[in-house]
């Protein structure tokens, strides 16, 4: 199954938020308020353009999906394996999505032998830890217990 295409999706959809979250992280409460250029020439407050990726992003999941069922694809009908991955999507994004809104002096704050970086590298040795436990698996090298 190649997934070049789809990797580089993900890829540029991961770049921008990114870059956006580099600004967007800076914006105050009261700047959110600021009257800029909307849809259709009319002016609204920062804050429905920041609100527009939330809702696109769960609009076009749904609308992807109706795709996908119409033209009776395969990922119509996710295996047990691709309905896990995309609930880890869904925890990575928001995993992802608190961590930035932090700065790079809040990665090492401790509290009970803790820090944010700490953590993120648990989750993330975490998500490693699936895919080279999987890897045999495909290939046939497991051995099982």
């Amino acid at each position: 199954m190649a997934r070049t295409q789809v990797n580089a999706l993900i890829d540029g959809l991961i770049a921008s938020y990114k870059e956006t979250a580099e600004t967007v992280s800076q914006l105050s409460n009261e700047q959110l308020d600021t009257q800029v250029p909307g849809f259709g020439g009319r002016t609204a407050p920062l804050r429905g353009s920041i609100y527009s990726p939330v809702w696109q992003s769960k609009e076009h999941a749904i609308h992807v999906t109706k795709i996908l069922q119409v033209t009776h694809s395969p990922a119509a009908q996710p295996t047990e394996a691709q309905a896990i991955l995309a609930e880890m999507g869904q925890a990575m994004g928001q995993f992802i999505g608190l961590l930035a809104r932090l700065s790079d002096e809040d990665l090492d704050r401790t509290f009970e032998d803790q820090t944010p970086r700490k953590v993120a590298e648990h989750v993330r040795n975490t998500i490693v830890g699936a895919r080279t436990r999987a890897l045999p698996v495909l290939e046939g090298k497991a051995t099982g217990a």
